[in-house]
């Protein structure tokens, strides 16, 4: 998976995705894994930092609060948020 997260940074570093989108705004990796809180930490422990936001929840956390609820969380912490921010943006 670490590779996979370069690889999604590379593609915003090195321009390709605002080539192909015509957008400033970084696009978001969001990743559901059922095996628990324990394989979210370890993919937090893979990536310290990435210039695209990256989102992490568990299939059962998705199942009782559904995708777009506050199951999401961020590298930076294990607080849960929405995907969307009240502009109506990803966060």
């Amino acid at each position: 998976m670490a590779g996979v997260f370069e690889r999604y940074a590379y593609y915003w570093t090195d321009g390709a995705f605002q080539g192909a989108y015509l957008s400033e705004r970084p696009f978001t990796v969001a990743v559901i894994t059922t095996a628990g809180q324990r394989r979210i930490d370890h993919l937090k422990g893979l990536v310290q930092r990435s210039p695209v936001p990256i989102r992490l929840t568990t299939f059962d956390a998705v199942r009782q609060h559904g995708v777009l609820g506050p199951v999401w969380q961020s590298l930076g912490g294990e607080q849960c948020h929405g995907l969307w921010d009240d502009s109506g943006g990803l966060t």
